[in-house]
């Protein structure tokens, strides 16, 4: 092994001839005229007691080191510490605040008489010999490191030069793979609420009425389409908590928190009021031609829009849970009120005949009571306080930093979906139900990656910018999250794809329909895949706020394969051309987070399994 080689060859140096350099002994200049330090012997009992050195790291023989130091005696010995440790320079030791035992440090500004400020190697082999986590990472910026945090954030090693980390070790990544399930598990049940309730009025609405369920499709599609465009309002919340958190600051905490809450009520009256005033309009831009769905699809917009405070202050609720890394809480809620859905389904629309109204209802009911759950819950269980407040303009433009990208990000996400459904409404009312129980199987398949995104977002910020920064450990849960996404999106994939083959009259009776359906398996499949593991980058990118770069390239993702689509649509490429239109989309979007985050410079630093150190300084602390 390379470190034990190392230790051979070292102790191997001391046995040299006098002419090399480790067998050497450097001389002590004369001693000061000031009181003789005593003989420090292990262990030493405090970090604060230890004294401060402004010389240089020395070389030792036998145990016995000699240099130019105010705080200890050329004959003193350091304790025995056998492996050769990489050390850069590092600065600004706090707790050396005894002048007996440093004379020349300098308190105030946290220098020594030669202004370096240079960590004892006293202090640095005790806190070695204490075992934590890591050594100094070559990427680290040492001048802007304390002393302390320096030497906390280290561990005895042998490291040779170049040294060679293994990021992907099979124990660690089985460790993490762990970790992110105990978070993701619950948060998936939290995300696959809204899609499976979709899911469940399709597949009601459409045993009764293909007509209703086609126009399903642009009412689905508008009432979602306001719920993905406010999605800003989540993700800005659980960054703003989770960073807030991260660096120990709950009561920022609190204040993002009653200010997201203020927003999310003052936008879900506002959606409630376009649904209830605009519906119409609004929906002749998702029907074309076949104006006829227009009266089914506004009764069906106009109920869900009475519900839109709630599911806004329920989707703020639900990300503060999740950026303070709880999922149960929100998972117990959405349990109930997704079947408080499907209960309401059955009864209003195979029982009372309702149709697409009462399934309407159905989901307006299930997204109130959820609201009102959701905040007991985040009462009860939450370690900061729940209240609202008006945010002042600071406020606003910090809110606004976070979620002006996000909105411009989700914007560009729901107009392709939006235009989707658009041009395959516009072909006719089998294109029309094929797409609509296609995009829900979508929907429900792709959602399985959004706990991956979340757990990013809620996770990562704290090695990006914490208390415990480390950007070694972002690599690694995001090597993890990548991998768990790919082969989560293989199994999603197969289950999504085989659907229209295996289970078609879940959803629909009609021949017609089933056809089309069968048309896309290969697209949703291909797109199922990519899903989970750009979610995994996108989430990586949000939580290192890379917000803008994530803009551009989901506004150039929706323009190239808008384009792409429309100009298809005029040219008769049906369903199939439409769909994959969806899997270039994605594909766009997989190339643009990977290059983004393969960069050195990137929030994480890079993607790669290995990396290599520069040339370590070795220091030997006797033997």
């Amino acid at each position: 092994m390379q470190g034990s080689a190392s230790v051979d060859r070292r102790q191997s140096a001391l046995r040299c001839s006098p002419d090399s350099p480790s067998d050497s002994v450097i001389e002590a200049p004369p001693p000061r005229s000031r009181p003789e330090a005593p003989t420090l012997q292990p262990p030493f009992d405090t970090f604060d007691n230890v004294p401060a050195f402004d010389s240089p790291l020395p070389e030792t023989h036998d145990g016995v080191s000699s240099f130019d130091s105010p705080g200890l005696t050329p004959d003193a010995h350091i304790p025995p510490f056998e492996d050769t440790v990489r050390l850069g320079r590092v600065v600004n030791t706090p707790g050396l605040d005894d002048p007996s035992l440093a004379p020349d440090y300098n308190i105030k500004d946290g220098t020594n008489r030669e202004g370096t400020a240079e960590a004892s190697p006293a202090v640095i082999k005790d806190r070695f010999s204490r075992g934590v986590e890591e050594p100094l990472r070559a990427e680290d910026d040492i001048s802007r490191v304390p002393a302390s945090q320096a030497v906390a954030a280290a561990k005895p090693a042998v490291l040779e030069s170049p040294v060679e980390e293994d990021l992907l070790d099979q124990g660690d990544l089985w460790e993490q793979a762990k970790r992110i399930m105990a978070f993701a598990g619950p948060a998936l049940g939290i995300w696959l609420g809204n899609p499976t309730m979709s899911l469940v009025d399709t597949a009601v609405i459409g045993t009764a009425s293909s007509l209703e369920l086609a126009a399903l499709g642009p009412g689905t599609a508008l009432s979602d389409g306001f719920g993905h465009l406010f999605m800003f309002l989540s993700v800005a919340t659980s960054n703003l908590i989770a960073t807030s958190l991260a660096e120990k600051d709950p009561e920022g905490a609190a204040r993002s928190l009653s200010r997201a809450l203020f927003i999310a009520l003052v936008c879900g009256f506002g959606i409630t009021a376009i649904c209830e005033t605009l519906h119409t309009p609004l929906l002749k831009a998702f029907v074309g031609k076949n104006v006829g769905l227009i009266p089914a699809a506004r009764v069906y917009v106009q109920i869900r829009g009475l519900a839109w405070p709630a599911v806004l202050v329920t989707m703020v609720a639900q990300s503060a849970c999740l950026g303070m890394q709880d999922a149960w809480g929100p998972l117990r809620v959405l349990v109930v009120a997704a079947s408080i859905n499907c209960l309401g389904d059955i009864l209003l629309c195979s029982v009372l005949k309702m149709g697409i109204a009462g399934a309407a209802w159905a989901t307006a009911a299930s997204q109130i009571v959820g609201c009102v759950l959701m905040l007991q819950s985040l009462r009860k269980r939450s370690t900061i306080p729940l209240y609202l407040s008006v945010p002042r303009f600071a406020d606003l433009v910090t809110f606004m930093s976070i979620a002006g990208p996000t909105l411009v990000t989700m914007f560009s996400k729901v107009s392709f979906y939006t235009l989707m459904t658009y041009v395959c409404t516009a072909n006719g009312t089998a294109t029309g139900a094929g797409h609509q129980v296609m995009i829900g199987l979508y929907a429900f398949f792709a959602v399985f990656g959004e706990p991956l995104c979340q757990t990013a977002q809620s996770f990562i910020p704290e090695f990006i910018r914490g208390a415990n920064r480390s950007l070694h450990k972002a690599r690694k849960l995001l090597q993890s999250l990548v991998l768990m996404g790919g082969l989560q999106g293989l199994v999603l994939g197969a289950g999504a794809g085989l659907m229209p083959w295996v289970l078609p009259q879940l959803f629909s009776n009609d021949a017609a329909v089933i056809d089309q359906m069968r048309r896309v398996s290969v697209q949703i499949f291909i797109a199922v895949v990519l899903t989970p593991v750009n979610l995994s980058m996108e989430g990586t990118l949000l939580a290192g706020r890379d917000l803008v770069y994530l803009a551009i390239s989901m506004v150039c993702s929706f323009s190239i394969m808008a384009s792409a689509l429309l100009v298809g649509s005029k040219r008769g490429i049906g369903l199939g051309g439409i769909w994959w239109c969806l899997v270039g989309f994605q594909s766009i979007r997989f190339v643009s987070a990977s290059m983004r985050l393969s960069n050195p410079k990137s929030v994480v630093g890079g993607l790669r399994t290995r990396r290599t150190s520069p040339e370590p300084i070795p220091v030997v602390m006797g033997k």
